[in-house]
């Protein structure tokens, strides 16, 4: 994992109490269930946390922070952004660099200074900023929700610790969060119909390395012909180390027959990029399955919103997910603290799902097409030239 660069953990003094009714129950400390409850901190609401987990805890993920998180940062707390790229469990980044299967490069310089961070810190850097002087915060990490039903206080959360019970709930629990897992059985009872939508879904596997040779302050992408449309990504941590990754759309996965695994190991031990991993020990390989933002999930129901991950808001393009998560969490979390002060839900809620359509959703389909595209290495060619990239305002060169 590396050293974990973090504040001290803080706790609530006041732990849940299963016989509470609490206002909102979060389901998910990830960044979407980070940016609800650091909105909701101290506004004289109940709040319940839950998360199958104890933290700092690992989290596969490319651990690219994307350059919509700063402005959501800076919002939930100002200067929380320059706090993040000051903070010595992250590595700055200024540049990105594609390569195409023809192995031309293009260079793109970044507006906004980023930063790569490990999950394993970052997301417990956002639980602690969440938590900071917070009042009215009740944990129950270490928790795995079990079931979801209602009851005359709202919902009733059955957990391998307990049960609690809460008047609204948040979904933040990732792709296979517990209450959006919940709420599509409940869809598909009704409705008969199922809706699995492997096209809009992302296939990847990451492991860490130390000792890659030209590694700078530059996010590498590998369009590599054979995994099209999909990357092999190299992004840079702190103290010497890298995020090695694979990612491909989950239907090519299964046409083509791929174990991702074993081409992460043959792209660095075979490939013309092998000398640069020459001697170079890989961590564990893990695998990981991402809902793409162009399936028009939906994002709510009675007493309950989704957020995150467990909202379908991945970026088809580029695999980001953590900035709209965070976006999400602060957005889920104005609307539900609204209806508890006598706003009326469904006009919130439809809000709530106009939002992230407006900002999300139309720009994850038009994306997801430009991913079928990239299928093709000619058109991936023609789309990749510097010149374009400048002519749509982006700070690009070849290299």
């Amino acid at each position: 994992m590396g050293k974990v660069i973090v504040l001290a953990f803080l706790r609530p003094v006041e732990a849940a109490d299963p016989s509470d009714v609490f206002d909102i129950g979060v389901i998910g400390a990830g960044p979407a269930g980070s940016g609800a409850v650091w909105r909701l901190k101290n506004r004289g609401l109940r709040i319940l946390w839950i998360d199958k987990d104890d933290f700092p805890r690992d989290k596969v993920c490319g651990d690219a922070i994307p350059y919509e998180t700063y402005g959501v940062l800076d919002q939930l707390e100002p200067g929380a952004a320059d706090e993040l790229r000051q903070w010595g469990g992250a590595e700055r980044i200024l540049r990105s660099r594609v390569y195409l299967p023809s192995g031309r490069g293009i260079e793109i310089r970044w507006k906004t200074l980023a930063v790569n961070s490990a999950r394993f810190q970052f997301d417990h850097w956002l639980v602690e900023k969440a938590l900071q002087s917070a009042g009215g915060v009740h944990l129950a990490f270490g928790q795995k929700v079990t079931d979801i039903g209602r009851n005359n206080a709202g919902f009733e959360v059955r957990t391998s610790g307990g049960t609690f019970r809460c008047r609204k709930l948040i979904g933040a629990g990732g792709a296979h969060c517990p209450l959006a897992r919940k709420a599509n059985q409940e869809e598909s009872a009704q409705s008969g119909v199922r809706k699995p939508e492997r096209r809009h879904k992302l296939a990847a596997v990451r492991t860490y390395a130390e000792g890659v040779t030209g590694v700078s302050d530059i996010n590498e992408v590998h369009a590599l012909k054979a995994y099209l449309p999909g990357y092999f990504w190299i992004f840079p941590l702190p103290d010497g180390r890298v995020n090695l990754g694979l990612g491909i759309l989950a239907t090519e996965l299964g046409r083509k027959k791929l174990d991702l695994k074993t081409e992460l190991e043959c792209i660095v031990r075979e490939s013309p990029l092998a000398g640069r991993f020459s001697g170079v020990p890989l961590g564990s390989i893990q695998g990981f399955e991402l809902p793409l933002g162009s399936s028009g999930s939906r994002r709510g129901g009675p007493g309950f919103l989704l957020a995150g991950d467990a909202a379908s808001l991945i970026d088809p393009l580029d695999g980001h997910g953590i900035g709209s998560a965070l976006h999400s969490g602060l957005l889920s979390a104005d609307a539900v603290a609204q209806t508890l002060q006598g706003g009326d839900e469904s006009t919130l809620w439809g809000a709530y799902q106009a939002r992230l359509d407006s900002v999300y959703y139309r720009n994850h389909r038009l994306h997801r097409r430009l991913v079928n595209l990239a299928g093709s290495p000619g058109l991936l060619e023609i789309l990749g030239r510097a010149s374009l990239l400048r002519a749509l305002g982006m700070d690009a060169v070849s290299v």
